[in-house]
């Protein structure tokens, strides 16, 4: 099929590449670099704003998108039935959200990646705004990638354009990228807004960071049937906003956003909350060029796995917890031959068995502590013993005074009973408190002393350090049988062939891409914001869980999956499959990694251990010669009461 360019040369369609509601997209065979766009019907007001577009490219503009640079007709000067426009490389960037597809298409791809991929998504976005268009029709499948991070822009043909005096309007959205303010709106009639576009653009930076997840896809947690994620969307619901009352949570096992920097989370809130809709309430692109080029500096390497990047403020790998948690691999091990090479494990060894033992705890010191009471003790202590002298006093000179008066025929008994009752009184008076506070400081440091036994057997001892120690010979041996591992694995691997492959053939079955009754791209987000990529994804068990998904539609997605089961058909000659073969290679290079790491620190961590336990000795020694000495000075008191 020929068509002609502006100037009446004609071009040559090869094959379609691509098909849509408003036309199809050829290959040119003489053209590699080009592609050509046919409408199915051609509309004056379509062609007048191709027109303007080709009149006003600039190589900025083809930098980051696929911009109309020539119209094509159907005869030489005849009538506009297209245009030529450079071919995207790349691949959608949807691909990139989810690990599944991304480990596939995108192996090498880790979370620097993805926040290069987003800081060129927004210059982009940058460009498009500063040349005075709105993109309109935001989503992620009019969006090219490279494996260099490269972004472009296609369906430019559908932005909005000033041109004239008039817009030539974008009457078409995607919901999940619509702002809150467009939905239950005709587009017929809305001129879009820049401020329209950045609610769109934070949606796509979200999901490149946050593994796909869309901000309004959580657990409902108000009353009532869970709100579509439309609903969620008009009401403001982020799932992960850090504000309160917003009756949505994120699903489980996904990334919370204290992993992104500070700056990029409050981009985030501003763009999800209702102050956005105010024109200029939602960060500009340029803004999020600005922060994501800040949290790119802010990264660093997990030191188990060094596939996996965190912004640096964080205590611990989110990425290791989120796939102990879902068992599911986010990122590929990064295949070096670094450290491998000059890992020399006898001298490792040999460095670790030169760090000394602290040796068994020592005996629990013993008291031989004999002093006198303090002078408090001294001075209550005499004072109880002069009383009790003055009681003897007093009794006695009141017996025999009753005896001297009982002879002269005038004593009395009662006299007798009230003299001794008065020297009891003189002689115990004040002595059972003493006597109490001096029992109570007694039996308290006594507890103490048997808590700092317990201690000193617990604390003191070498189990510490004998612990680590079998822990690293067990690396050691673990180390020496690495040859044998990778044939184990394979072994194991042969044992799951059937497996395996119906898992990969179902992995083959995307859900993006699937036809699958009432479930649209809206609720296909949903489902990918709970890891639900491809058919093998597919588990009634899972699905049960996710908000909006009743008996028909987790019907009609499991009936979905075992159609395609129908189709599956196992072959026991096939070999392993190279990508399970090369899962293996990263599985053992990582353990490999992550035993060498493990010793190269072993005789470092004996030496912080032993020291540790040296130091707790002589801090816990000082704690018990003091409670000796209280002990000592209580049972003094207790003794001169």
């Amino acid at each position: 099929m020929l068509v002609y360019d502006s100037r009446g040369q004609p071009v040559k369609l090869g094959a379609i590449i691509g098909r849509g509601g408003e036309g199809s997209v050829f290959s040119l065979p003489e053209r590699p670099d080009l592609v050509a766009k046919i409408y199915h019907t051609v509309e004056k007001e379509k062609i007048e704003k191709i027109s303007f577009m080709v009149k006003n490219s600039n190589n900025k503009l083809l930098r980051w998108t696929a911009w109309p640079v020539d119209t094509l007709h159907n005869s030489p000067n005849g009538q506009t039935v297209g245009f030529l426009m450079p071919k995207a490389d790349g691949k959608s960037i949807h691909l990139l959200f989810g690990p599944k597809s991304r480990l596939v298409e995108f192996p090498k791809a880790t979370w620097p990646f993805l926040i290069h991929t987003a800081t060129n998504l927004a210059r982009a976005f940058a460009l498009i705004h500063e040349n005075g268009y709105v993109i309109g029709d935001v989503n992620d499948l009019n969006i090219r990638v490279t494996e260099q991070a490269i972004v472009k822009l296609i369906d430019c043909d559908s932005f909005q354009v000033k041109a004239n005096g008039r817009y030539y309007l974008c009457r078409v959205a995607v919901s999940t990228y619509l702002p809150p303010e467009l939905h239950g709106v005709s587009l017929n009639s809305v001129v879009r807004t820049i401020n329209h576009d950045n609610f769109g653009l934070a949606v796509l930076i979200f999901q490149l960071l946050f593994m796909g997840r869309h901000p309004f896809s959580g657990q409902y947690l108000g009353r009532g049937d869970a709100p579509t994620l439309e609903q969620n969307i008009q009401n403001f619901r982020f799932a992960y906003s850090s504000l309160k009352d917003k009756q949505i949570r994120q699903p489980p096992g996904t990334l919370s956003l204290s992993a992104v920097s500070p700056g990029v989370a409050e981009l985030f809130e501003r763009a999800f909350s209702p102050s956005g809709t105010r024109e200029g309430g939602r960060p500009s692109a340029r803004e999020w060029v600005k922060n994501l080029n800040d949290l790119l500096q802010q990264v660093k390497v997990c030191s188990l796995h060094n596939g996996h990047h965190y912004f640096k403020a964080l205590t611990q790998c989110p990425w290791c917890i989120i796939e102990r948690e879902t068992k599911v691999r986010l990122y590929n091990f990064v295949i070096t031959s670094i450290g491998t090479s000059s890992f020399n494990l006898e001298a490792v060894w040999a460095a670790i068995e030169r760090v000394p033992s602290p040796g068994p705890a020592p005996p629990f010191p013993k008291s031989n502590i004999k002093i006198p009471p303090n002078s408090h003790v001294f001075q209550q202590g005499s004072i109880l013993k002069k009383r009790k002298r003055i009681a003897a006093v007093v009794a006695i000179i009141g017996i025999l005074s009753q005896c001297f008066l009982a002879l002269r025929g005038s004593g009395s008994l009662w006299v007798v009973v009230i003299t001794i009752l008065v020297a009891t009184f003189i002689a115990r008076f004040g002595t059972k408190s003493a006597y109490q506070e001096a029992k109570k400081a007694y039996q308290q440091a006594k507890e103490r002393m048997s808590q700092l036994q317990e201690r000193w057997h617990r604390e003191v001892g070498e189990e510490e350090f004998k612990n680590k120690l079998t822990l690293l010979f067990e690396a050691k041996q673990k180390y020496k049988d690495m040859p044998n591992l990778r044939h184990k694995k394979i072994k194991e691997l042969e044992g799951k062939k059937m497996e395996r492959q119906l898992k990969r053939f179902l992995d083959l079955h995307r859900l993006v891409d699937a036809k699958i009754d009432k479930i649209g791209p809206t609720r296909k987000a949903v489902l990918r914001s709970y890891g639900i990529e491809t058919a093998a994804d597919i588990d009634y068990r899972a699905l049960k869980n996710i908000p909006g998904f009743g008996p028909v539609l987790i019907h009609n997605l499991v009936k979905w999956r075992q159609e395609i089961e129908k189709r599956f058909v196992f072959d026991p000659t096939r070999a392993l499959d190279p990508t399970d073969l090369a899962e293996i290679d990263r599985e053992i290079e990582m353990e490999k990694h992550r035993l060498e790491q493990l010793l190269l620190n072993g005789a470092t961590e004996l030496e912080r251990i032993a020291q540790q336990i040296h130091a707790k000795r002589q801090a816990l020694l000082v704690e018990v010669e003091k409670c000796q000495q209280e002990l000592a000075q209580a049972q003094a008191m207790l003794s001169w009461i």
